[in-house]
C-alpha cells in the first residue's frame, strides 16, 4: 500500500509514530486552549484518555493502519480538533487544521466524520 503522505511506497512511520503525533497535537491544542477556550481543553483531555486506551490495545509494532483506524473510529478524538476549528481565535483553529490534515493524509478520519470537518 501507498502511503498517501510521500506517495513512495509503504510509509516509513516508526512503530507508534501516527499515536504520537495524534497525542503530540492534542496536548497542544489543550495548552493553546487553557482558559480561554476550557470545552476544547476538556475536550482533548478526554481525547487523550482515549488515545492511551488506543495505544495500550494495539501491538508496539502495529502497523500504520492499523494505528490510523484506531484513530478513525473513534469521535473522540476528532472533537477537539472541531470544536477548535469553530473557535474565535487566532492560534487554535491553525493548529487543529494542520492536525487534522494528517490525520486525513493517514486516513485516521472516517468518512462519515469528513462533512463534520468542512
Amino acid at each position: 500500500r501507498v502511503c498517501r503522505r510521500c506517495f513512495s511506497g509503504p510509509c516509513a512511520f516508526p512503530p507508534m509514530a501516527l499515536l504520537r503525533t495524534v497525542e503530540t497535537d492534542l496536548r497542544s491544542l489543550s495548552m493553546e486552549a487553557r482558559r480561554r477556550f476550557p470545552e476544547v481543553k476538556e475536550a482533548a483531555e478526554r481525547a487523550l484518555q482515549r488515545l492511551r486506551t488506543a495505544q495500550e490495545s494495539l501491538r508496539q509494532d502495529a502497523p500504520l493502519a492499523e494505528q490510523a483506524a484506531a484513530v478513525a473510529t473513534s469521535e473522540e478524538v476528532l472533537l477537539p480538533f472541531t470544536l477548535a476549528l469553530a473557535c474565535k481565535s487566532e492560534a487554535l483553529p491553525l493548529c487543529a487544521l494542520s492536525a487534522v490534515q494528517r490525520m486525513i493524509s493517514h486516513s485516521a478520519v472516517a468518512p462519515v466524520h469528513l462533512p463534520a470537518i468542512a
